[in-house]
């Protein structure tokens, strides 16, 4: 699964992570610095807000609560965001996702990032008693302090935005139209690349890490030159927030 990294101060931010996060508003506002560090990356923003636009509502003391969830949540759909985000503690998030739920809002909607500091895992039912399905959750500290100067967080494959792919491909077809992974072997055997809906095309190391990341999975062994059409169109994805 893929890491991100958040922090207060950009600075304090380490490189190698997938995906990082910044704040748009407030007194540690800083997106605009996380961006400028990491401009190759995929950059979410959080509003601290109920009354600012982002990626993410932080919901937690002294910023937006459970309450303001839902009409938050609207008004993002309705300017066209693709699945707004919800933060919050582990504790917190169900009465979030009940709020949102009731406003007539469809889990699928949106993505859940809960904070939850034990160890790595996603929240859910098996892994810490959830009472939901977490998309990534913030599991971490720097060494030494949690949380620390910067936090982390364990990204799931259901968290990352959907991509932009040719839709002549073979696996863009199964991207629009089948809920199963795929699983594509290079024709040496010696690389693999997981189609996977809602989500796009990830580089997986083996079956093993694929079993371990979407359950199950379907395996298809292309042409050579079904491969590099598939090679092609992984590199040419393009992120959509």
């Amino acid at each position: 699964m893929a890491v991100g990294y958040d922090s207060v101060t950009a600075a304090h931010l380490p490189p190698g992570g997938d995906v990082y996060f910044g704040y748009v508003d407030g007194i540690y506002a800083n997106l605009a610095e996380v961006r400028a560090r990491f401009p190759d990356k995929p950059v979410f923003s959080i509003a601290v807000s109920a009354a600012t636009d982002a990626d993410f509502l932080d919901v937690e003391r002294y910023d937006a609560t459970p309450e303001q969830a839902p009409g938050w949540v609207h008004r993002q759909l309705a300017r066209g965001a693709q699945r707004p985000g919800l933060y919050a503690s582990q504790s917190v998030m169900p009465a979030v996702l009940h709020n949102v739920t009731a406003a007539g809002v469809a889990r699928k909607q949106v993505r859940l990032w809960s904070a939850h500091y034990t160890q790595q895992h996603l929240c859910g039912p098996l892994a810490c008693e959830a009472q939901f399905d977490a998309d990534a959750t913030q599991w971490a500290g720097s060494p030494g302090a949690s949380p620390g100067p910067y936090d982390v967080s364990l990204i799931g494959p259901t968290f990352l935005p959907t991509v932009q792919v040719d839709r002549q491909t073979t696996a863009a077809k199964i991207l629009e139209s089948d809920e199963m992974v795929y699983l594509f072997h290079s024709p040496d055997g010696k690389a693999a690349l997981a189609a996977v809906p809602g989500c796009g095309l990830v580089g997986v190391s083996s079956a093993a890490q694929a079993k371990a990341m979407y359950g199950d999975y379907r395996e298809s062994r292309p042409t050579a030159a079904e491969w590099a059409d598939i090679v092609a169109n992984y590199k040419s994805q393009k992120v959509v927030k």
